[in-house]
């Protein structure tokens, strides 16, 4: 981004590191519901499966979702996932989105199992991983698990409905 990192250090006093970029200034106005794309009726009626272990991370994509008249069922892990996955006829769930680092089974290695599913409408389901761990090797860990996309945490509103238009219309 042509800028610079430099590290200051004094033992027993302390570091500072100083990132310094020339970053172009930008116009901020408040982004309104019509330019936010918020009442967006292309993604209206989609059903999602959440696996998800965080209470408050649940709230934040239920309201979310809810926002694009997207509604949604959570489980906590990857095991119950696949089994919630499993006791619903093939069509029930338009897609899932799922947290990577999830208790008993996380969301890599439940991606793997449900690709390896009989059912081929199962194994061919849209998973979209959203998670804190953005860095490029977690993108491609996400990808190589057969996973169909990455967000990152928080979840930015745009990224999420250009997600939801693409499992809309069959894209993946």
């Amino acid at each position: 981004m042509g800028g610079t990192i430099t590290c200051e250090s004094e033992v027993e006093k302390g570091t500072t590191f100083t990132v310094r970029l020339n970053l172009p200034i930008v116009d901020q106005q408040p982004v309104t519901k019509q330019e936010g794309h918020l009442e967006d009726d292309e993604v209206r009626g989609l059903h999602l499966l959440v696996a998800e272990d965080n209470e408050l991370n649940w709230e934040v994509i239920e309201i979310l979702l809810e926002e694009f008249g997207v509604t949604c069922e959570r489980v906590e892990n990857g095991r119950l996932c696949i089994e919630q996955l499993l006791a619903n006829p093939a069509g029930t769930y338009d897609a899932i989105l799922m947290d990577v680092q999830m208790p008993e089974m996380n969301g890599l290695e439940a991606s793997q199992r449900i690709r390896n599913l009989d059912e081929a409408a199962l194994r061919n389901i849209p998973v979209i991983a959203m998670t804190a761990d953005a860095f490029a090797e977690d993108v491609q860990a996400c990808i190589s698990s057969g996973m169909n996309g990455h967000m990152a945490k928080p979840i930015d509103t745009i990224v999420l409905l250009n997600y939801l238009k693409k499992i809309k219309n069959k894209m993946f």
